[in-house]
């Protein structure tokens, strides 16, 4: 599943923006880079989120050479993920 956005639909004030730490920018990278990796469940009432496909972020991360540590960040974010998401559902 992906979407498209105009650039001329961004608003420009602050509010939307954020930053990124400098010592996080691999792992934000990274986890763009993984967004689909993700295993699914499909229902005829919802698509369920189960985690991410490990194998799959392996090669991401060898593929464009980020360092090991950011693996770990990438388990933390899937964690924090799945819990939004499960809110998100209710």
């Amino acid at each position: 599943m992906g979407f498209a956005v105009d650039p001329s639909d961004i608003r420009k004030d602050d509010d939307v923006f954020f930053g990124i730490w400098e010592k996080n920018k691999d792992s934000w990278k990274a986890w763009i880079a993984c967004e689909t990796q993700w295993r699914v469940a499909t229902t005829f009432a919802a698509v369920i989120y189960l985690g991410l496909d490990y194998a799959g972020v392996d090669v991401v991360l060898r593929r464009q050479s980020f360092p090991d540590a950011v693996f770990t960040d990438l388990a933390e974010m899937e964690t924090a993920a799945l819990e939004a998401f499960g809110e998100a559902a209710k």
